[in-house]
């Protein structure tokens, strides 16, 4: 199982759980009385149970036994340790669930979620200025990339999940024309904006190589990365190493424009990555930190 195949296992579910062992002394709770707190209607139990599976399969949680031999849950404590915050930060758990997601975090042997983040980096690599179709169209353009891959989805409740994920974790969004399906967009630019304090560390200027090569080490997603480099033909290639896929340019672009980055050419600098901007490859040495857009 994984965060696409428990379909009851989205984001306000999880936030709910999360929220309330954050809440608590120790961060420890009977797993009876956590199920009935946040499933009083005996029917939907079952649900939140599936919840709390997939979050100790995933190493957000872990299952202890108490004296009296009943079942508790916790937060990990590699959880509790790259979360760093007593209050509840939305934007801390988002990256906090994509190091779980992507074995970053704790045991990086789980690989229950391989499969979202085969899909995910098949999504990134797509060009965010050509539409991707409607829910069944993009099964079928994943079918046909992947070929008969034992991990890729095959029904609309899966879909719905990853498309759930993706958006939560900050990696697309969606708009509506009127008559006609929602279409869903490949954009890292939020998952970017939140990952800036991460990425820059202690400096607020870094060499194009230097920014990547962080953002590949913390989101393998990318050419270059764990899982493009696994997903290997099925996903759409750049032209060369130091060509951007159109959707991390996109978003680099978007927080340039947005007074986030500074995104700067020199000439004889000695690398460069190229973006395509306005239909025209641009060449980018250096990317700068804009003081004060930090974020937490």
């Amino acid at each position: 199982m994984s965060v696409i195949t428990t379909v009851e296992f989205v984001p306000s579910r999880m936030m709910g759980v999360f929220r309330y062992l954050l809440s608590i002394k120790g961060h420890i709770e009977s797993r009876d009385r956590l199920q009935h707190l946040l499933s009083p209607a005996r029917e939907k139990r079952d649900m939140i149970s599936d919840v709390i599976n997939e979050m100790v399969q995933m190493g957000l949680c872990v299952k202890t036994k108490a004296d009296d031999g009943d079942t508790q849950i916790a937060l990990a404590p590699e959880t509790l340790d790259y979360y760093g915050r007593k209050n509840f930060d939305l934007s801390r758990l988002k990256l906090l669930m994509l190091r779980c997601l992507l074995g970053n975090l704790g045991d990086e042997s789980n690989t229950r979620n391989h499969d979202f983040c085969l899909h995910l980096t098949w999504f990134l690599s797509q060009d965010p200025f050509t539409p991707l179709g409607n829910q069944d169209e993009i099964i079928a353009r994943l079918q046909q990339a992947f070929g008969d891959h034992p991990l890729i989805i095959r029904s609309n409740l899966r879909y719905e999940n990853f498309r759930y994920w993706a958006r939560f974790l900050g990696f697309g969004w969606e708009y509506e024309l009127p008559g006609k399906p929602a279409v869903f967009v490949p954009d890292p630019r939020e998952y970017l904006q939140l990952s800036l304090a991460e990425l820059f560390g202690a400096d607020h200027r870094l060499t194009m190589k230097e920014f990547i090569g962080r953002l590949l080490n913390a989101c393998p997603l990318f050419p270059g990365g764990r899982w493009h480099t696994e997903a290997g033909e099925a996903v759409m290639q750049t032209p060369s190493a130091v060509h951007l896929p159109r959707s991390l340019g996109y978003a680099l672009l978007q927080l340039r424009d947005e007074g986030v980055v500074r995104l700067e050419k020199q000439s004889d600098a000695p690398y460069h990555m190229i973006i395509e901007e306005d239909g025209a490859p641009q060449n980018y040495a250096f990317i700068e930190l804009v003081s004060g857009k930090r974020g937490k």
